[in-house]
């Protein structure tokens, strides 16, 4: 049971209360972790816990502190700045849980987590520097019909980002056409930080980002700790979003693409389960790879099929075989001259 330590000038004080009248009532200690990260005194980065104190009967708030995990009330008032002032990055942890997604389960989140915390830990972007990347095909059954015909989800990976400095870009993204994956790999690797307005639909499609935890959505913070969802480390917290294009009627004819940021359907959260699972093993195993042959990307590689586990039915597991290609990339002007040197 916990003490109360009273100093000496105080103990007059303390006896004072005996002879207050006595009095009934019941009063309730609420404790909620808050949605927000503050600096401490440390100048390390928390979240804080808002303690109150509520009388019952008449509703009076009797106490309120707010402090870290440790009960340390010294922590600064001020919102911890993310570490990237890019406005679109900095509004991510506002984003809902992947919880809120129809058909979700914690034993799909676990397993998706896994997924990525695993191809995160092989560092796929350095062992496919930018030159070597081309959009893989994935594609695998999803339902059967009753007359036997078998129903796929396809689409194409684009291996994103890569390691500048400490700064670290990197990713997985989904597009459903081929020529806007390629058109994602190209701009990822030259590392644009605009993208002209003829390559917005680059921008747009899913994507699996690695973040760090201070700009992950708050839900998806809180679900990895009741359900025990696991990441490669506090600044790799695995973030699946589907960017889209904002059709506000409002928006101007010629002005550049507004793009919304939200969360992938049940659908699309399974192939990225799949695909990285699939990915990886062609990675590991060679046959995705940075020799010569594999950075001509004028011949097509595969086809191959390797087996993978999904949890998106309900959280139970199933084994897919998952079927994988690289398409040649199609010649443009500057690559039908260099052939004709």
């Amino acid at each position: 049971m916990p003490t109360i330590s009273v100093a000496p000038k105080d103990f007059e004080n303390v006896k004072s209360l005996e002879s207050l009248p006595e009095k009934e009532d019941v009063w309730q200690c609420y404790v909620h972790q808050l949605r927000t990260w503050v600096s401490s005194s440390s100048n390390e980065i928390v979240r804080p816990y808002l303690m109150l104190v509520i009388s019952v009967q008449s509703g009076a708030f009797l106490s309120t502190t707010v402090a870290d995990e440790d009960g340390n009330t010294n922590i600064l008032a001020q919102s911890a700045q993310p570490s990237t002032s890019q406005e679109l990055r900095a509004s991510l942890a506002m984003l809902p849980g992947l919880v809120q997604c129809q058909g979700f389960t914690p034993t799909f989140g676990k397993e998706l987590f896994a997924a990525a915390k695993k191809f995160y830990s092989a560092k796929p972007w350095t062992k496919l520097p930018p030159a070597a990347r081309r959009p893989i095909k994935v594609s695998f059954p999803i339902a059967t019909d009753d007359e036997g015909n078998v129903y796929r989800s396809q689409g194409y990976a684009a291996l994103i980002g890569q390691q500048q400095g400490e700064e670290e870009s990197l990713g997985l993204a989904l597009y459903k056409k081929e020529d806007v994956a390629w058109k994602a790999i190209s701009q990822s690797s030259r590392g644009d930080q605009e993208t002209p307005a003829a390559d917005e639909a680059s921008m747009m499609g899913h994507s699996l980002l690695y973040f760090p935890m201070q700009e992950f959505p708050f839900e998806d913070l809180e679900c990895a700790e009741w359900y025990g969802w696991e990441v490669q480390s506090p600044s790799a917290w695995p973030l699946f979003v589907k960017v889209a294009a904002d059709d506000a009627e409002n928006a101007e004819d010629d002005a550049p693409a507004q793009v919304v940021m939200t969360r992938p359907e049940l659908l699309d959260l399974m192939w990225f389960e799949v695909a990285l699972q699939a990915v990886l093993e062609l990675i590991e195993g060679g046959e995705l790879s940075a020799s010569e042959d594999a950075r001509d990307v004028t011949a097509a590689l595969g086809p191959w099929t390797v087996k993978a586990k999904s949890h998106a039915a309900k959280g139970n597991e199933e084994e897919l075989l998952v079927e994988l290609s690289c398409p040649p990339k199609p010649l443009g002007a500057d690559d039908m001259a260099k052939l004709m040197l």
